[in-house]
C-alpha cells in the first residue's frame, strides 16, 4: 500500500466518522482495527498499512472477528476452524461428563443448541459474499 492510499482511506474514514457524528451516532475509535487481505507474497512486499481518524492510528490486525466469525489476512479460515474445534470440544466434554442424567432426546436437544448451530453458521458464514 503507498501512502497515497493510506491519506485516502484515512480521509474516508474521517468522512464515516461524520457523518455519524451528524447523525448521533458515535465510532468507537479504541475499538476501530484495520485490516487488509491479499496473499502473502503481497504482503511480503507491504507489510503494513497506516490509517488515522481524528489524529487518532488505526490498530492494524492480523485478524478480526466480523458477526461472530475470525477473518485473517490471507482468508484462509484456520482461525475460525481452530475456535469452533475448540468450543465444540468444550461443549462435547460437558455432554460427556453428564452424560448419565441426560436421556437420548435430551442429549440429542443439547448438541443440537449447544454445537451443531456453530457449525451451520460457520458454514453459512463460508458461503456469503
Amino acid at each position: 500500500m503507498s501512502f497515497h492510499h493510506e491519506k485516502e482511506l484515512s480521509d474516508d474514514l474521517q468522512a464515516v466518522s461524520s457523518w455519524l457524528v451528524d447523525n448521533k451516532l458515535s465510532l468507537h475509535l479504541g475499538k476501530t482495527e484495520s485490516i487488509v487481505f491479499g496473499s502473502k507474497h503481497k504482503f511480503k512486499s507491504n507489510p503494513s498499512l497506516i490509517v488515522s481518524c481524528n489524529g487518532i492510528v488505526i490498530q492494524s490486525a492480523y485478524s478480526v472477528k466480523y458477526l461472530g466469525a475470525t477473518l485473517d489476512q490471507h482468508l484462509s479460515c484456520e482461525n475460525m476452524a481452530s475456535s469452533l474445534i475448540n468450543k465444540a470440544n468444550v461443549r462435547l466434554k460437558l455432554l460427556y461428563r453428564n452424560r448419565h442424567f441426560l436421556t437420548e432426546h435430551t442429549t440429542k436437544l443439547l448438541v443440537s443448541a449447544l454445537i451443531q448451530c456453530h457449525f451451520d453458521y460457520t458454514c453459512y458464514f463460508g458461503t456469503m459474499g
